[in-house]
This record gives structure tokens, sequence and C-alpha cells, in this order.
């Protein structure tokens, strides 16, 4: 049976979500969190809850924030055409790519052709005029890679869809196999509301709610360091 935790903001929904972890063997199938604000954002957070903190080599908030999406280039109000010319010069650069790329170098070079999904659905969504074509996907995982038949291997987010609530508003929902809600789930669900703010301002659309399905959810370290990591007690 599913789990649905619904609360305010991502740090609530978070909590809430690794406190249920913790009453029921660190190991749970359908785990589904709605955030109903998720453009709420304090930059306390990534110093309060961060998991590299505790554990030196665990990945740190940022780091997880920016796999999905370059919050900095967002909050210094670059355009489209600089964020994704940016990142991808970077993810070139950088010594520490993964043969199959961060989340977001998925979204805007996919395959062999290099699609740009994201930019896709903006120009989709800036031009939609009824709710029942405001449905688009954006792929993560490649058929055609040994990472689909991994039980738990990475890519661990599978596909993110945009819908509209109205024809206004844009809500995102997300998918991941494998869900560490230690490591990766709070950066996670950060992540995807810095990508749907976005794609809201590039459409002039409204942010509605993000949707986090964890088919499976744990957290990947010792239970006294995720109840300090949920009570921000990591200095």
């Amino acid at each position: 049976m599913a789990k649905i935790i619904d609360g305010e903001n991502n740090l609530a929904v978070w909590k809430q979500a690794g406190q249920f972890l913790e009453n029921n063997g660190n190991s749970v199938f359908n785990l589904i969190l709605t955030v109903n604000e998720p453009t709420q954002f304090d930059q306390e957070w990534l110093s309060l809850y961060d998991p590299n903190k505790l554990v030196n080599k665990a990945p740190s908030v940022e780091n997880v924030i920016k796999t999905i999406f370059p919050y900095q280039l967002l909050r210094d109000d670059k355009d489209a055409n600089f964020i994704y010319n940016c990142y991808k010069r970077a993810h070139r650069l950088s010594k520490l790519r993964r043969h199959w790329g961060t989340y977001f170098l998925r979204m805007i070079s996919y395959g062999p052709g290099e699609i740009n999904q994201l930019q896709r659905i903006i120009d989709a969504a800036s031009s939609t005029t009824s709710t029942w074509k405001g449905s688009y996907y954006i792929h993560i995982t490649d058929p055609s890679l040994e990472s689909n038949v991994r039980p738990f291997g990475g890519p661990c987010l599978q596909y993110i869809q945009i819908s509209m609530s109205d024809i206004n508003t844009l809500n995102l929902t997300a998918v991941y196999r494998n869900h560490d809600y230690f490591n990766r789930t709070f950066g996670n669900l950060l992540g995807l509301s810095f990508l749907l703010k976005f794609i809201c301002r590039e459409s002039n659309k409204d942010v509605g709610t993000i949707c986090c399905h964890s088919m499976h959810a744990f957290y990947g370290s010792s239970n006294r360091n995720f109840k300090k990591l949920l009570a921000g007690d990591t200095n």
C-alpha cells in the first residue's frame, strides 16, 4: 500500500517522510510526497540539513540540487540559452562527470541527437490553450542502456512529468525507483522545485505543486546520523 505525505514546503515534507521511514524499518515501497508550496526556500537549509557534515563522503545538499538544476544561474536571472550552454560547458570540463551524465544534462541534451527536452516542454507549455493538452514528459533513462535492467542502479530518477491543473499553473511529478532519504532526497526535492520554477518562468505560468514518488525509499546511513540530519543537528 502506498504512503502519501502531504505538506507545505520541501523541508516539512522531507522531515515527515524521514520520520515515517524511521518508524517502518528503513525500507518502504511507494512513498509519495506532495509539496504544496515548492518555492519556499531558506538558504540556511543547505547548511543545517547537509549530510556531508555528518558523513564525509556524502554529497552536499547543494551538489545534489545541481544535478537536477543549476539553481545559482536561476537566482542570477540568467536566460535559458545561457543556462543550457553554461551547464553543458561545465559538464564537459568536469572531472567528476559520469558516463550517463547528470539529470539536468539529460534534460537538455538527451540521446545521440542531443535533444533539449526541457526547451520543448517550455515551448509547448507557452503555447498550450487547453489543459487536456498540458501533459509533458522528460525522459531520464534510455532503453538501450544496461542501467534500465539493474534493480537499483543509476540513474535513480526515471522520468519527470509536467502537467496543468489549470491553464495558468504547472505541476511537476518525479518518479524515483530507489531513493536515499539521507543522502539525496532533500536535495532532489529542492532541485525539482528550482526546475519547476524555471519552467514556469520561461513559459509565463504559475508554480503549482510537486509530487515525488519513491518506488523504494530508505536512508543510507546510521539511524543516529539520520536522526541528527532530520533535526538539523549537523554542526
